[in-house]
C-alpha cells in the first residue's frame, strides 16, 4: 500500500488507523475467534509493525 499510494510512515492519519486496527484485533480476536497470544510475542509482533511506518529498525528477538 505504501509503494502504491505513496504513504509515508509520518502520516498521522495512517498512523491513527494503525492503531485503531491493532487495538481492535486485540479486543476482539480472542473473544470472537478464539485466538489468544501471549503477551511476550504479541508485544514483540505488534511492536515491529508499528516501527515499520516509521521507517525505524526493527526490535531483535530475545
Amino acid at each position: 500500500m505504501q509503494a502504491e499510494q505513496g504513504i509515508k510512515g509520518n502520516d498521522p492519519v495512517l498512523v491513527t488507523k494503525l492503531l485503531h486496527t491493532l487495538a481492535l484485533s486485540l479486543i476482539l480476536s480472542p473473544v470472537f475467534l478464539e485466538i489468544v497470544f501471549p503477551p511476550e510475542p504479541r508485544a514483540f509482533h505488534f511492536s515491529n509493525m508499528l516501527l515499520k511506518y516509521f521507517d525505524l529498525p526493527q526490535v531483535a528477538k530475545a
